[in-house]
C-alpha cells in the first residue's frame, strides 16, 4: 500500500511546510520514512508477539484525531500546531524499535539494561514470584524477553531523549535509530529548540 497523506490532521499539518520557519521539511518524506522505521519494530524477536506498530496504527490514530479534537478548538489550531500533533503520532512508538546492534550490545557497561533488570524489573512485593518464572524461560527467550522488558518500561524515555538530540546509553546503546531520527527532523530549524516540548508533549499523550 502506497504511503499518502490522507487524513485531515496530515492535510492541515502539510500546510506548515509553507511557512519560512519549516523551510525543507517534507511531511511526506517523513511519514515514509517513518513507516519504514516503524515497520521494523517485531524484528530480531523483540516485540515480535506484540500488536502491530506499523504505519497502519498511526493511521488509525490520525483518524481518531479527527473527532478527538473537538471543532471549535480545530478552528483555533495553527498550521504549526498540526504539524506538531502529526509528528508526534508519528513519532509516539518509535521507541519501541531496537535494532540487532542494539541488542548485541546491551550487556555493555554503558548501557542501562543491567542496571534495570538488578534494581527495578524485579522490585516490589512480587519480584520474587516474577523472577522465578523468567527464570524458567531457555537461555535465548530469557534474554530476549528482557531487554524487551526493558524497552517496553523505557520506551516513552527513548523517544523522548532521541527527539531531544541526548544519545543517553542508560536508555539502551541506539546510535543508528537516533541519527536516523535526527535526519528526518533536521530541517525544522533553530526553533526546534522552542518547538521541541510541544511534539514531546503530543507524543507523551498516549493514544493507542
Amino acid at each position: 500500500m502506497p504511503i499518502v497523506l490522507h487524513t485531515d490532521p496530515e492535510l492541515r499539518a502539510k500546510k506548515a511546510e509553507e511557512l519560512s520557519a519549516f523551510g525543507g521539511l517534507n511531511l511526506l518524506h517523513i511519514k515514509r520514512s517513518v513507516a519504514q522505521l516503524i515497520g521494523q519494530i517485531g524484528r530480531e524477536g523483540i516485540f515480535d508477539q506484540y500488536t502491530k506498530h506499523d504505519i497502519s496504527h498511526i493511521d488509525e490514530m490520525l483518524k481518531n484525531l479527527e473527532w478527538i479534537i473537538p471543532e471549535q478548538t480545530k478552528t483555533v489550531m495553527s498550521d504549526a500546531d498540526w504539524l506538531m500533533i502529526v509528528l508526534g503520532v508519528y513519532f509516539h512508538d518509535m521507541g519501541m524499535l531496537v535494532t540487532k546492534d542494539e541488542f548485541n550490545a546491551r550487556a555493555t557497561p554503558e548501557s542501562g539494561f543491567s542496571h534495570f533488570c538488578e534494581h527495578v524489573l524485579y522490585a516490589g512485593a512480587s519480584g520474587p514470584d516474577y523472577k522465578a518464572m523468567v527464570a524458567k524461560l531457555s537461555g535465548d527467550d530469557k534474554d530476549r524477553f528482557l531487554y524487551q522488558e526493558f524497552v517496553r518500561h523505557k520506551h516513552a524515555e527513548r523517544i523522548r531523549a532521541w527527539i531531544m538530540g541526548q544519545t543517553t546509553d542508560q536508555l539502551g546503546i541506539a546510535q543508528t535509530v537516533i541519527a536516523e531520527i535526527s535526519k528526518l527532523l533536521e530541517h525544522v530549524g533553530p526553533q526546534w529548540h522552542y518547538l521541541k516540548p510541544k511534539l514531546i508533549a503530543n507524543k507523551e499523550i498516549e493514544m493507542g
